[in-house]
């Protein structure tokens, strides 16, 4: 069983240009609006589950491996005959190109592609970003609500060392895993100390995207991503900095990015990556397959270690104060 401060973090394959980074999981509960979580825009929600369009319930948990047993999605649903499911928590790390993170595929984009993580992968980066790779819109726009997990949003996230100029990171997902992640950086990170200026522990509120990601300057491009997380549906960008591999010719997810820039937080770009890969919302195989048998487990149970575990966070933030 997995015991938090105590058990070891599971082992996670790195991308080797993004690696690091260690730290505590927070609390299993949402940060709340005024203390700098942000807490969803009066305009937004945060869903506490995830509805995937294959008509069965499924849990998608920051505790979770993954794994199971891939399956087709069923006749008359979006993306039928397609595969979905089997993706561990080993494989949820690309690199910065589009259409990374996908298990077994070197090949960049995402059309016509399976969901190994069940969610799909960020919507197209906009007209005008470069070449057609990305451009699909098979998957809707970013304000599509019918994607699992809601809407395309973004949070940014800014360093404050004495040492290096402030960076600014983004995470860019749906609704659901950009608000669970934000339970998981603001404690994993927190020593590391973010930027107090844009509130409590430096976490901006996410908003949505409600343009194509990079057609306008407000949103980070597919220029500005550093790292891409399971099957491409989550991206880590920094702003300035200016990845042009990625308009090149070369079909390689493994083609050689630009450098990062040397007045970069390494430490601070470590710790959410590490944070990302460790606890990015995953499906459960083993519980889902309980779920689809049983047609119970599938609402109310949180992660692999279920009710314990949330009953353990409660004690922790009792005692320390989460």
């Amino acid at each position: 069983m997995f015991v938090p401060y105590i058990t070891p973090r599971r082992v996670s394959k790195l991308n080797p240009r993004a690696r690091g980074g260690s730290g505590k999981h927070g609390s299993d509960s949402r940060p709340g609006k005024g203390d700098g979580g942000g807490g969803p825009p009066d305009n937004t929600t945060s869903p506490d589950s995830v509805n995937f369009p294959d008509g069965r319930p499924r849990i998608a948990s920051p505790f979770s491996s993954g794994g199971g047993s891939a399956s087709a999605i069923p006749e008359g649903l979006p993306f039928a005959g397609r595969q979905q499911g089997g993706g561990t928590r080993q494989q949820v790390y690309g690199t910065s190109v589009y259409g990374s993170g996908y298990p077994n595929i070197s090949e960049r984009g995402v059309e016509g592609r399976g969901f190994p993580f069940y969610f799909w992968p960020i919507s197209s980066w906009g007209v005008g970003t470069g070449l057609a790779y990305l451009h699909t819109q098979e998957y809707g726009n970013p304000e599509n609500t019918s994607r699992p997990g809601g809407p395309i949003f973004q949070a940014a996230f800014v360093s404050d060392s004495d040492t290096v100029a402030n960076s600014t990171f983004r995470i860019v997902a749906d609704n659901f895993t950009v608000y669970s992640l934000l339970v998981d950086l603001r404690m994993f990170c927190y020593p590391l100390q973010y930027n107090e200026s844009l509130g409590s522990f430096g976490i901006t509120a996410p908003v949505p995207i409600i343009l194509p990601l990079g057609s306008t300057g407000l949103d980070p491009g597919p220029q500005n991503v550093i790292q891409y997380y399971r099957a491409s549906s989550v991206a880590l960008t920094l702003d300035g900095y200016n990845n042009t591999a990625v308009f090149s010719d070369d079909g390689d997810v493994n083609l050689l990015p630009a450098p990062l820039p040397q007045c970069m937080d390494d430490k601070f770009k470590d710790c959410l990556n590490r944070t990302i890969g460790d606890w990015v919302p995953l499906v459960d195989g083993y519980l889902n397959a309980i779920a689809n048998d049983n047609g119970v487990l599938g609402a109310g149970t949180t992660g692999r270690s279920g009710v314990g575990i949330g009953l353990m966070w409660v004690v922790l933030g009792i005692l320390f104060g989460f």
